[in-house]
């Protein structure tokens, strides 16, 4: 499976400011590792988070709630997850509708971690 390193994420995450606004940086670097690291989770031998699915919910709900960056965590979460998938070659099928309710769902905790796996699923081609 590719996966970001941090670098990519910081800079995904300039890119994205830039095209849609707000303010650029790392707040908490400390969050930051967590919420990026946490998908790849191992215990015992056995991976935390096995699919991509769960990976990348993990991943976009751990950048949503730790809030690393000074702004547009929601937006990098969820622009992660749907890198995430383009890079490991898995298709989504949604309408912009749909998204932006998954978006400000998370981001107002109206959707959690089990919400975003199963929007995935449902979404996955």
């Amino acid at each position: 499976m590719i996966y970001f390193t941090s670098e990519q994420v910081i800079r995904i995450h300039t890119s994205l400011i830039r095209r849609t606004n707000g303010m650029d940086g790392l707040k908490d670097p400390g969050l930051f590792d967590s919420a990026l690291m946490n998908p790849l989770q191992v215990t015992f031998g056995q991976e935390l988070y096995p699919t991509i699915i769960d990976k990348a919910a993990q991943l976009y709900y751990g950048m949503t709630k730790n809030h690393p960056f000074c702004d547009g965590n929601k937006r990098i979460g969820l622009h992660l997850a749907l890198v995430l998938f383009k890079v490991n070659g898995v298709e989504l099928k949604y309408t912009q509708e749909e998204l932006i309710d998954l978006g400000w769902g998370v981001g107002d905790g109206r959707y959690d971690k089990d919400y975003i796996k199963d929007w995935f699923e449902k979404h996955k081609v």
